[in-house]
């Protein structure tokens, strides 16, 4: 496959593909569109794939990007549609990965070499490249441990409300029967557990509290840093390390944009991100 041939759709193909989709939907006779599928997480970047297409070939426009939403919380962050020699091809981005789609039946063997092309036409569209990654927005993204933490103090919290509702008080009147008599220990063994599930919980939640602050603290300092301070690696260093009155005078709170989460989470793909 010639990638210097690659081509985005016109319109009329992509109704025409938008029309094949519709009628292949819930037709189990009709084989699938694309013949061959790779996801490539080492040989090709995202951000490198992305600046390469829109310098080639402009905005996205492939379907995904219809349905995707104007966030981080994306599993396609971006789609091309393109042909060519008469084939479709389908390229994708999602956090680590680039999709491949093509309609061309490709062996095993043939796709280390048509990576090896696309690597090699990132030469000739180097300047242009480049221009598109420097325009891209630059966006922090660190394991945000404060969501993490926050949503077991949040189920702990939910558990102990739970137990407190069920635990009623009052005292137990005393029987002779040894049925009711069984009923009744039965009936203890459950509260002994729901009070002992109760007290680790507390006990969880109270550990867990000092562990929150601190890293919510975290959070706000490293969305907050200043600029300069951030993008000098060996000051960064020393910042993280300093104590917590040096660190409140080398933050800003204007100026500040940071994505974080649970487990690191990525822009969009149409941003360039920088740890």
């Amino acid at each position: 496959m010639d990638v210097e041939s690659w081509r985005a759709f016109t319109k009329p193909e992509m109704r025409e593909y938008l029309e094949e989709l519709r009628k292949r939907t819930g037709n189990t006779d009709r084989g699938p569109h694309y013949k061959t599928v790779l996801a490539v997480r080492q040989q090709l970047s995202p951000v490198d794939m992305f600046c390469y297409l829109k310098a080639r070939f402009g905005e996205p426009n492939g379907v995904q990007n219809i349905l995707r939403s104007d966030s981080s919380d994306n599993w396609i962050h971006w789609e091309y549609s393109l042909k060519a020699d008469g084939e479709d091809i389908s390229i994708g981005g999602t956090y680590r990965e680039v999709h491949f789609m093509l309609t061309e039946e490709l062996a095993h063997a043939d796709w280390p070499a048509l990576l090896k092309k696309i690597k090699m036409d990132f030469g000739r569209m180097g300047r242009e490249k480049s221009e598109v990654l420097r325009s891209l927005e630059k966006w922090v993204i660190f394991p945000n441990k404060f969501v993490a933490v926050s949503n077991v103090c949040a189920e702990l919290h939910a558990e102990i409300v739970k137990a407190s509702k069920a635990l009623q008080p009052g005292a137990f009147p005393r029987h002779t029967s040894n049925a009711i008599d069984q009923t009744q220990t039965q009936h203890y063994q459950k509260l002994a557990t729901r009070m002992f599930d109760l007290y680790r919980n507390c006990l969880e939640l109270s550990l867990l509290t000092p562990v929150l602050a601190e890293a919510f603290l975290n959070m706000a300092i490293v969305i907050l840093c200043k600029k300069e301070v951030r993008e000098n690696a060996r000051q960064y260093d020393v910042f993280l390390r300093s104590h917590r009155s040096t660190q409140r005078s080398s933050i800003c709170p204007t100026n500040a944009k940071a994505s974080a989460s649970a487990s690191t989470r990525t822009p969009t793909s149409t941003r360039n991100s920088s740890a």
